[in-house]
C-alpha cells in the first residue's frame, strides 16, 4: 500500500518537473517596462486574477486605502471602468519599471486580434472594446477589454504595435467562449430595395475600403462601408434612422461609426472593421424612428409629478398605461438648481417601458410646472427618454412630464459577408 503511495508520488514529482513550461507572454513598451500576461476572465466583474486582488475588492471601503498602503501596486488597477455588459478581459501585470511616467500619447498603442489562421482586425476600431494603455505607475495591473473576438477558435491572438515598429508583440489568448456556435444562411443580397411598414428603404452593398495609417501592410486601417436612404409615403423628413447595427452568429456586435440621430437621407454607413472569416452570413440590423405626424394618442403626461427635494435620489418611480404599453417614470434626481444655462446640474428624469416592446421608443417633450419650465442644460428635450432640468422653478413642488411613444420600424438582412 505505502509502496504504491510512494511510487504515485515519484511519478507525481517526476510529471512536475519535467512537464513543459509555458514560457511567458511579455509585452515591453518602449520606456522599457515590461507587462506579463497574467490570465483572462469573462463577466461584468472587473477584477484581476489574483488572489490579493479578488481579496482586496471584497474589503470594506474604509479597509482600502490600509491595503493598498500595505501591498501597493499588486493590488492597484483601473476600477473606474465597467463593461458595459459580459465580456472577456485580458489581464496583464507589471514585472518591470523602467522609464518615466509616459504621458497620454507618447506610447500609443494600436492593438489588433487575430484568428487562429492570422486574419488581423483592429481592436480600436470597436466602440464597445477598450484598451487601458499603462500610463499609471501606481497600478500593477492593466487590461484590454474584448466583446468581439474570434469565438469559434479555442485561443485568439493580441498583438500589439507600437508607433515606432511595425513588427507587433503578440500574446497568444485561451478563448473561455470556445464552443460550437449555429451558422446563419445568407437569404438577401445587397444591394436591395425593399418596404417594411410603410418605410421604404434601400441599402447598398457594403464594400471593404483600406487607408494607409502610420505604418504599412499589415497595419492599414480597413472599414466597411455603404449606403442606405428611405423614405415614407414620399417624404424623407418623417423618419429618421436610429440605430445601425453589424452581428455574427456567435454574438459579436459592430455599431456604424458615424451615425448621428436625425440624419438625413442617404446616409452613407461606415463600420470600423468587419468581422473574422468562418461566419455564412452576417446580419445587418437598421432601425428607424418616426419624427413627425405623431397620431394623438402617442402623447402622454404625467400629471403633478413630485418634485424631489435637492440632494434627493429617492423617488418612487411612477408608472402609467398609454395603448395598453406600460410608461415609468423611472428616475427623477434633483440634484442642485443652477440658473447658469450649459451649466451641468447633475439632476435628470428617465423614462422607459417596463416591458421592453422593442418597436417603440419614449421620449421626453416637455417639463412644466405651474410656476415656468425647467431650464433645460441642452436642447434634448423631444429626442431621447431622459431630460437634464438645470433649473427648477424653486416654488414648484409638482411637475408636468409629457412623454411621447415613438414607433420603431426595424429592417434585418442576412448577407453574405463581403470579401475583405
Amino acid at each position: 500500500m505505502w509502496l504504491m503511495v510512494a511510487v504515485l508520488g515519484a511519478i507525481i514529482a517526476v510529471a512536475v518537473i519535467f512537464w513543459p513550461r509555458v514560457p511567458p507572454q511579455i509585452i515591453t513598451l518602449s520606456n522599457g517596462d515590461q507587462y506579463k500576461f497574467a490570465g483572462v476572465t469573462y463577466g461584468t466583474n472587473l477584477v484581476p486574477p489574483s488572489p490579493l486582488c479578488r481579496i482586496a475588492n471584497r474589503l470594506p471601503s474604509g479597509l482600502t486605502n490600509v491595503a493598498a498602503k500595505l501591498l501597493g501596486s499588486r493590488i492597484m488597477w483601473n476600477k473606474w471602468s465597467t463593461p458595459d455588459g459580459p465580456a472577456v478581459i485580458v489581464w496583464f501585470k507589471r514585472i518591470k519599471t523602467e522609464g518615466p511616467i509616459l504621458p497620454g500619447s507618447a506610447d500609443s498603442l494600436r492593438t489588433r486580434v487575430a484568428n487562429q489562421s492570422g486574419f488581423e482586425t483592429d481592436l480600436t476600431g470597436f466602440l464597445n472594446q477598450r484598451y487601458y494603455t499603462p500610463y499609471y505607475k501606481e497600478n500593477g495591473w492593466t487590461h484590454v477589454e474584448l466583446m468581439n473576438f474570434p469565438r469559434r477558435d479555442p485561443v485568439f491572438t493580441l498583438i500589439f504595435y507600437q508607433r515606432t515598429n511595425s513588427v507587433g508583440q503578440k500574446v497568444i489568448v485561451p478563448n473561455p467562449l470556445f464552443r460550437e456556435y449555429p451558422q446563419w444562411q445568407p437569404k438577401d443580397t445587397l444591394p436591395t430595395n425593399l418596404s417594411v411598414d410603410g418605410v421604404q428603404v434601400e441599402v447598398d452593398k457594403l464594400e471593404y475600403r483600406y487607408s494607409s495609417g502610420a505604418l504599412r501592410f499589415p497595419n492599414e486601417y480597413a472599414s466597411l462601408q455603404g449606403q442606405v436612404s428611405w423614405d415614407r409615403r414620399g417624404i424623407s423628413s418623417e423618419i429618421n434612422i436610429l440605430s445601425v447595427g453589424l452581428y455574427d452568429a456567435t454574438g459579436n456586435h459592430l455599431n456604424e461609426i458615424l451615425l448621428h440621430v436625425g440624419s438625413t437621407p442617404p446616409k452613407y454607413l461606415d463600420f470600423p472593421v468587419g468581422f473574422w472569416p468562418g461566419e455564412n452570413a452576417w446580419r445587418l440590423k437598421l432601425v428607424f424612428e418616426r419624427t413627425a405626424n405623431f397620431p394623438p394618442e402617442s402623447v402622454l403626461t404625467f400629471k403633478d409629478v413630485p418634485i424631489p427635494p435637492i440632494g434627493s435620489t429617492n423617488f418612487i418611480p411612477i408608472t402609467k398605461t398609454l395603448g395598453g404599453v406600460k410608461v415609468r417614470i423611472s428616475q427623477f434626481i434633483h440634484a442642485t438648481n443652477s440658473e447658469v444655462a450649459g451649466k451641468s446640474s447633475y439632476s435628470h428624469i428617465v423614462v422607459d417601458l417596463p416591458d421592453h416592446p422593442s418597436d417603440l421608443q419614449p421620449s421626453i417633450i416637455d417639463l412644466n410646472t405651474a410656476f415656468g419650465k425647467p431650464i433645460s442644460i441642452m436642447d434634448n428635450v423631444g429626442a431621447w427618454p431622459l431630460a437634464f432640468p438645470n433649473y427648477i422653478p424653486t416654488n414648484a413642488t409638482k411637475m408636468d412630464v409629457t412623454v411621447l411613444l415613438r414607433k420603431l420600424t426595424t429592417v434585418e438582412l442576412y448577407i453574405k459577408p463581403p470579401k475583405p
